[in-house]
């Protein structure tokens, strides 16, 4: 379906609209790697009919709206940051991680200043979300004491590195303050491993999320 491209599009939405929530899913999977902007006004449709109350379809819709790169896309993933099922904010930071516009990037940090607002601050290290964790620095230094923060407790070898990795890219003087803290507050690797390979990296962050108390954790994309 996705190699037939547009042309797809209009039979795949009989079923984002209409079918049950396992072929609404698969649906909204085929549409965004479809994209563009008629899969993305059909995504978007979904979404604010109001009728997504399961989670992982809010999840796969989230997620494809990221891929569908569409700019109609960004109020809907801007107003995802109110959601409270912390999987489903996993696929919003991830969406918001492919297309950082300096609105989204501004509700983000809005959003995360707010009484439970470190939860956003987690979703965005799990999602690896680094081209927004940049966006951040730029605006707002103090939230990236944040992040730092959150990879401390979790003690994610991995994590911290691309992060750390991404503060080395940056180059400023506080960015390497940063990195120097995170290379201090790195823990010694767990020889326990589990390989989990995905083809969403949305659900790779769900993965380590679910099992990073137990488990230091190799995410490998799968395509």
């Amino acid at each position: 379906l996705t190699s037939i491209g547009s042309a797809a599009v209009e039979p795949v939405a009989a079923r984002l609209m209409e079918g049950n929530p396992d072929e609404a899913i698969m649906a909204a999977n085929v549409l965004g790697l479809i994209g563009g902007h008629a899969a993305a006004a059909l995504l978007l449709s979904r979404l604010a009919s109001g009728q997504a109350p399961n989670a992982n379809l809010r999840f796969a819709l989230y997620e494809a709206l990221g891929r569908a790169g569409s700019e109609r896309a960004e109020e809907s993933l801007i107003a995802g940051l109110n959601e409270q099922d912390e999987q489903v904010l996993l696929a919003v930071v991830t969406a918001l991680d492919l297309h950082p516009g300096a609105r989204a990037v501004a509700a983000f940090r809005e959003r995360a200043g707010q009484p439970d607002g470190a939860r956003l601050y987690r979703a965005l290290v799990l999602a690896e979300a680094l081209n927004l964790f940049e966006e951040l620095y730029r605006i707002d230094k103090p939230g990236v004491r944040q992040v730092i923060d959150q990879l401390t407790e979790l003690g994610d070898v991995h994590l911290i590195e691309i992060f750390r990795e991404r503060l080395l890219t940056i180059g400023e003087e506080k960015a390497l303050q940063a990195a120097g803290l995170l290379r201090r507050r790195t823990p010694a690797p767990s020889e326990a491993s589990i390989l989990a390979v995905d083809d969403s990296q949305a659900m790779l962050s769900f993965y380590r999320s679910a099992l990073e108390a137990a488990y230091v954790i190799l995410a490998v994309p799968f395509a």
